[in-house]
């Protein structure tokens, strides 16, 4: 009976010595929660594109919107192909902050042929 007895407490303190830690920790995570997140220029943009109508003529549209609270300068690149052959297009985009509403808002229209085909596009945005 006096052999289990040391083996209980060692038991006991390690039992006891994982849930302080575990207590101790748990105290550290609201600390690093309280952070706000900073996004990337790029994490900051949403993009919806494809092809439309854009007037009386066919384009593939690229529409990006500002997410964040600051002036991001997008350079916007793309190559579309379809049955009359490849088109390709660039600009530069600058959108308002997010609070400003629609001026956060901007879209791009490359002329194409037809509404199908197969595009690819991308964008670099960064702080202004």
């Amino acid at each position: 009976m006096s052999n289990r007895l040391p083996w209980r407490r060692l038991a006991l303190a390690m039992l006891l010595g994982c849930a302080l830690t575990s207590a101790a920790a748990a105290e550290d995570v609201p600390k690093d929660a309280a952070k706000p997140v900073e996004l990337t220029p790029n994490e900051c943009v949403s993009e919806d594109s494809g092809f439309k109508m854009h007037g009386k003529s066919p384009a593939y549209v690229v529409e990006l919107t500002n997410k964040c609270e600051r002036r991001l300068r997008c350079k916007v690149n793309v190559y579309v192909t379809n049955a009359f052959g490849p088109t390709q297009g660039q600009a530069t985009l600058v959108l308002a902050p997010h609070a400003a509403g629609d001026a956060a808002r901007k879209t791009y229209a490359l002329k194409v042929k037809a509404l199908t085909g197969s595009a690819q596009g991308s964008r670099q945005c960064s702080p202004i």
